[in-house]
């Protein structure tokens, strides 16, 4: 299964959402991303696509 977690940054909440998930069920795959391209730029992180969320 393929579970993304998503926050206005992508800096702490879905970035240790995605840690904390992956350290306790390795058996799916687990990614984070922002839904602010303004967020993206400032903190360089990872910003939702369309790829993301298929």
């Amino acid at each position: 299964m393929n579970i993304l977690f998503l926050c206005t940054a992508n800096i702490q909440r879905s970035k240790t959402a995605e840690e904390l998930f992956r350290a306790a069920n390795i058996g799916h795959q687990y990614r984070s991303a922002s839904l602010s391209a303004k967020y993206v730029k400032k903190a360089n992180s990872t910003l939702c696509t369309e790829e993301l969320l298929q």
